[in-house]
């Protein structure tokens, strides 16, 4: 089952009674969830909007864990499309940790608390990228909390490893206060 428009909402709606100052950033997801054309926010081929998913992980020392995204050039959390076997945002956000890190995964909430868990949504503007024949687009993000309390072991600093499908990417992982802006 794959994540559905009313958890999304839900998401959203938690995250918005504890920070309702955040209204005017998330409008755009707050929009689309509001269309009576019920568009599939979930897959990636949705425009202008679809929802990813990311973890914050964040070691003994409170810094977090940020990936290179080489295309964008930007250090985002780990995260990244979901999937349609992909049960909850939370669930998501765990397997895209694992998946670009290698870090387990390791939830740090309870499962009833999976879907209303979000220390923060983004609508971030996504640039056109011609050579793979997509559109600029906007990705509503959700962002987790991870479990992991210790040094991350695996893909730090500069490493390199194939991910699923072959192609090399550098995995370049940098850790920032956990009080610093993004």
């Amino acid at each position: 089952m794959t994540v559905t428009r009313s958890q999304i909402a839900a998401a959203l709606g938690h995250y918005l009674d504890a920070h309702p100052e955040r209204a005017g950033d998330v409008e755009p997801l707050a929009q689309a969830l509001a269309d009576g054309g019920g568009q599939d926010l979930v897959s990636r081929q949705t425009l202008p909007l679809h929802v990813t998913a990311s973890a914050a992980a964040i070691d003994d020392l409170g810094r977090v864990l940020m990936i290179r995204h080489r295309t964008l050039r930007r250090w985002p959390l780990p995260g990244g499309h979901l999937k349609p076997e992909d049960h909850s945002l939370y669930g998501a956000a765990l397997r895209e940790l694992a998946e670009e890190t290698g870090l387990p995964r390791q939830p740090a909430v309870g499962p009833q608390e999976l879907d209303a868990i979000a220390i923060d949504v983004d609508v971030d503007a996504i640039p056109a990228h011609p050579a793979k024949g997509e559109l600029a687009h906007l990705h509503a993000d959700s962002d987790s909390p991870s479990g992991h309390g210790s040094r991350p072991s695996r893909c730090r600093g500069r490493r390199s490893r194939r991910p699923r499908g072959g192609h090399r990417r550098i995995c370049r992982h940098r850790a920032w206060p956990a009080a610093s802006p993004r």
